[in-house]
């Protein structure tokens, strides 16, 4: 009964009435509490679970980017080497044809 609040007057019932129903009320907040107590420690862990795997996703999002940005340099790099092997060969031709004159 302790922290609930519950106050019983004496003139109502029985001395050993009211101390029984004081006792059952005394653990009854106890165990209320110790019921609530465990219910905001889990909830508190399923945040911590819920913010660790968003963290997660973050990495994930972020290696994806920095894979997306790989593929983005190599095909650049790809096109610079067929513009130049597009350039040699424009050359050459080139200097088929002057040497064919």
């Amino acid at each position: 009964y302790a922290g609930c609040g519950a106050q019983l007057q004496r003139r109502l019932m029985p001395a050993h009435v009211k101390e029984n129903v004081e006792a059952h009320l005394s653990k009854t907040a106890i165990l209320v509490q110790k019921q609530s107590d465990k219910i905001m420690k889990q909830i508190e862990q399923q945040g911590d679970k819920i913010t660790q795997q968003g963290d997660k996703i973050k990495q994930q999002e972020d290696k994806i980017k920095q894979q997306g940005d790989t593929i983005k340099k190599q095909a650049d790099k790809s096109k610079q080497q067929e513009d130049t092997i597009k350039k040699q060969a424009d050359k050459s031709k080139q200097q088929e044809d002057t040497i064919k004159k």
